[in-house]
Order: C-alpha cells, then sequence, then structure tokens
C-alpha cells in the first residue's frame, strides 16, 4: 500500500510539473524588466501573491470581450508592470476569458510577454447565459435558483465543469488564482427579519457546502490544474448581522478541514486569496470588527484585514472607483469631466433626423435627454441607463428607420453626441458627490496634490496596511496611463487613519 501511494504521488507530482503556470522566477525577471524598461516606476509598485511577484495594480476584465479599444487597453496593462488579470467565466457569458486567452496568446507568440510572468486569476459560481441554457433541464447539484435568468452553484461537479472550460478559453494548462464567485448568493433568498435560529442553521449549511467545494479545490492544487484558491465576497465586509454576511474565520476553518481531508494530514490549506470592496467610501474591511482572530488565550475581536494578514492571505481589493454610500447611493471616484456641452443644441441636431422617422411609440432622445440629465445620479446611473435604456433604444430606432447607409451614419453620429453628453454630465455630478472628500484627501496626503482623484483612489487601496494589491476595469488606455501613474507613485502613509478620520467627518 505504502508503495502504491508513494507511485501516486510521484505521478501527482510529474503532472503538476509539466503544466506551465506563474513561476516566482520568471514574475520576478518580469518585474526586474518593467523596472528597467520603466525607471519612473515605484520600488513599491510591487506586491507579493504567495511567492509571485505583481504590480500593485491589477487589471479586471468585467465587460470586457475585446471590442472598442480594448485589446489595446489589455495589451499596455500587460507591457508595463499590470500582469495580474482577473476574470470570470461568467463575464461577457465566457467573453472575456475568451479576450484574455487570445491576447495572452499574441503576446507570448510575439515574445513580448511568457506564460509563467502572468498570474491569472478567474472565478465560478454564476449560472446564466450559455451556462443557464446548457443546465436549464438538468441542474446542476445543490444550484441556487435565484431566479429565471440567474442560478448559483459551487458544487464540485458544476466547478469541474467550469474550471475545464475556463482553462479551454484562456488557452492555459493551469489557473493560478482560482475563486468562488459571490457565494454568498446562498443567502440570496434569506429575508430581512429571518429569525437567529432558522439563520444559524443555514450558515451551518453554507459553510459544509463551502468546506466540500475547498476539499475539492485542494485536490486540484495537488494536481497543478491550479496552484491556488481563494474567495471572492461582497459580504466578507458586512456587519455579522447582515443576512449574507460571510465570515473569513469560518472560512479559514472550512479551508483547514478540507485541507487534512484532500491530503490525508495536517498542512496549511491552499486558501491563499480573497478578493473584496473596498474604496475611499467602503471601508468596511479596514474599520468593521466583523470576525474573531484565535490568540494563545482564546480569541479577539478582528477586522477582514486584521485577520486576513494574520492569515497571510493576500487580499485583492475590487470596485476601486465605483463606491456605495451607506444609504445605497453609486457614484464613482473620479475628476469631473470639465465643461458640458449644451444639452439644448445637441439635441436639436437630433431632433432634426428624428423628424423624418416613421410614426412609432418609440420615444425620442432629443426629448428623453434633458429629462435624464435632469435626473442622473452619477456615471455609474448612466451606465445602467445605456444599458438598459439608451442603447436598446438605438437599436430600435435603426431597425425601424428606412435610413440609407449614410443617413444612418450621421444619425448614429448625433445620437452618439447626445449619449456622450450624458455621460459628461453624469461625471461632473460625481465629481460634485466627491468634492468634499477630495478637499480632505488633497490636505491630507500632500503626494496626492497634483494628481487627479482616480489616480489618489487607486493609490489608497494598496497603500493600506493589509491590502495586497487593487483590481480595476481598464477598458481603454487612458485608464491604464492612470493605474501606471500609481505604479510610479510611492504609497501613501498613514492611510488608515485618514480614512478612518474621513468616514467620522
Amino acid at each position: 500500500m505504502q508503495q502504491t501511494n508513494s507511485a501516486n504521488t510521484a505521478n501527482t507530482e510529474q503532472q503538476k510539473a509539466t503544466k506551465v503556470c506563474a513561476t516566482p522566477e520568471a514574475t520576478k525577471a518580469y518585474a526586474d524588466r518593467m523596472w528597467a524598461e520603466n525607471p519612473k516606476l515605484s520600488p513599491d509598485g510591487w506586491r507579493m501573491v504567495e511567492d509571485l511577484t505583481i504590480g500593485k495594480v491589477t487589471m479586471g476584465t468585467y465587460r470586457m470581450d475585446g471590442r472598442d479599444k480594448q485589446p489595446q487597453a489589455l495589451e499596455k496593462a500587460l507591457l508595463s508592470g499590470m500582469n495580474l488579470i482577473d476574470t470570470s467565466a461568467n463575464y461577457m457569458d465566457g467573453g472575456a476569458e475568451v479576450f484574455v486567452g487570445q491576447t495572452l496568446q499574441k503576446l507570448f507568440k510575439a515574445g513580448k510577454l511568457k506564460r509563467e510572468e502572468v498570474v491569472i486569476t478567474t472565478k465560478a459560481g454564476y449560472i446564466q447565459g450559455q451556462t443557464l441554457a446548457q443546465y436549464k433541464d438538468n441542474p446542476p447539484t445543490e444550484a441556487m435558483f435565484l431566479n429565471d435568468q440567474l442560478w448559483h452553484c459551487i458544487h464540485p461537479e458544476f466547478l469541474d465543469q467550469q474550471i475545464n472550460q475556463s482553462l479551454e478559453r484562456l488557452q492555459v494548462e493551469a489557473i493560478d488564482i482560482f475563486m468562488l464567485h459571490n457565494p454568498e448568493y446562498y443567502f440570496a433568498k434569506v429575508q430581512e427579519g429571518t429569525d437567529e435560529g432558522t439563520l444559524d442553521e443555514l450558515r451551518e449549511e453554507f459553510y459544509t457546502r463551502v468546506q466540500y467545494a475547498f476539499t475539492y479545490l485542494e485536490s486540484l492544487c495537488q494536481q497543478g490544474t491550479i496552484q491556488c484558491y481563494g474567495v471572492s465576497a461582497n459580504t466578507l465586509v458586512e456587519d455579522p448581522a447582515h443576512p449574507q454576511f460571510v465570515d473569513l474565520a469560518r472560512l479559514h476553518e472550512a479551508a483547514q478541514n478540507a485541507a487534512k481531508e484532500a491530503w490525508g494530514r495536517r498542512k496549511r490549506p491552499m486558501f491563499r486569496v480573497v478578493q473584496l470592496p473596498y474604496n475611499l467610501i467602503e471601508v468596511g474591511a479596514l474599520a468593521r470588527e466583523n470576525t474573531e482572530a484565535k490568540t494563545y488565550d482564546g480569541s479577539e475581536p478582528s477586522t477582514t484585514l486584521d485577520l486576513a494578514a494574520r492569515m497571510h492571505l493576500s487580499v485583492i481589493a475590487n470596485r476601486p472607483l465605483n463606491a456605495f454610500t451607506p444609504s445605497g447611493r453609486a457614484f464613482r471616484l473620479a475628476e469631473g469631466a470639465g465643461a458640458e456641452p449644451v444639452m439644448e443644441a445637441i439635441c436639436n441636431k437630433l431632433a432634426d433626423f428624428e423628424m423624418g422617422l416613421p410614426q412609432s411609440n418609440l420615444p425620442r432622445l432629443s426629448v428623453m435627454a434633458p429629462q435624464l440629465a435632469e435626473k442622473m445620479q452619477g456615471s455609474m446611473h448612466f451606465d445602467h441607463v445605456k444599458m438598459t435604456v439608451l442603447t436598446p433604444l438605438l437599436l430600435e430606432t435603426l431597425h425601424m428607420a428606412k435610413f440609407t447607409e449614410a443617413e444612418a451614419g450621421a444619425f448614429i453620429e448625433a445620437y452618439q453626441d447626445v449619449v456622450q453628453a450624458l455621460r459628461t454630465h453624469a461625471r461632473n455630478v460625481d465629481a460634485q458627490h466627491t468634492e468634499q472628500l477630495n478637499a480632505h484627501l488633497q490636505k491630507k496626503l500632500p503626494k496626492g496634490k497634483s494628481y487627479p482623484l482616480q489616480q489618489v483612489a487607486l493609490n489608497v487601496i494598496p497603500s493600506t496596511p493589509g491590502v495586497t494589491a487593487v483590481l480595476c476595469g481598464m477598458r481603454d488606455p487612458a485608464y491604464v496611463d492612470d493605474g501606471l501613474a500609481v505604479l510610479e507613485r510611492g504609497d501613501f502613509a498613514d492611510v488608515g487613519s485618514i480614512l478612518l478620520e474621513q468616514q467620522a467627518v
């Protein structure tokens, strides 16, 4: 029996050794090369995720699939020091992973980048789009049915299918960091006012399911299919009374049990990374004592960031520029767009086209735009309006109209002028909301005085003790320039106390 176990271990190690992934040597060499190519890069622009070197600004791919300027943006980020890419099986219905895979292969073949230099993170849990269609008649085990368009599952059988699909889309042999994606959806149907006893039972079942998933992920680490794993959860930073709260201490306990079961002995789990929201407004990870850390003589209250540091977990902060206030209001942490075009003039130009359209019940954007501007709450609100109203209206209008090709082009240009005016207005609404915050930061952070708010916001996050890196979706090369500016700057000092002081203002 001992010989068989030794043989199995040898086979596993041999399989693991053949799978190409990010390595300590290659990621360090990447950082050295970036530094040589750009002497402006700050010495503290680099971070360690386990033994892998990454830039403190990382590339997110939410809502990315290779359109517009996204290819240039991703390539620029990868070749400028941002060598961790975060994606997910459900982003753009798998399109984000395909886009990442294609971009990486292009850079690999051109000799501009090596697979071993790039840290690839992907996630799974959501069942929607193509995946939902695939499982519609045969739902995966333990799937949570949230609505007709969205299910959620972290059962190993489902994760296995998703990971294999991700490997194929990404065109890689191994994933460096795999994460359970928002497992708190298990609690999505828990109503406020649910009695504590029922909630406790649900939580026990939740952590049982998490441990089962972790055990499977530990086995993938043994095989070399993934290097390590983690959890991306928005509610890691919430109050323990929150119905969907995810407790980092309980996750770590589940990981310890999973590691013992998978490896047949006590060892440090391969649970090494958490991803959570953290920005200038949402500082729960820093400020809220919502979990417990074990001590020599018992335990003591702990924040999520403090406990992660004690457990030697890497923390990737997401949503750095999209903030939600306690009242639920959302806005973007970025500079205003400056002077706005005269809405009436650009609407009149569009109205000239709309007057020639056939009679229909479709609304006219030239009429709607001033009303939308008046109610606009900021850039995040604009993004929602564009996706749900403006883009569908444009497509329906083009379908209904009898435009020639030239007329269609002119109409689209006039339409986009109005959309851009609304976007500019939304950014200026954001700037109004952040004016007091910006003034406070400029006063407290001398290094930030000559930099736009979005760069200050990005740099504050990895300057916070306990935060490894910041994740930002940079769909345009101009946004990558903001990230690069942060890599070229040193960390801010005493960020924690400054943010806590801001909360009290």
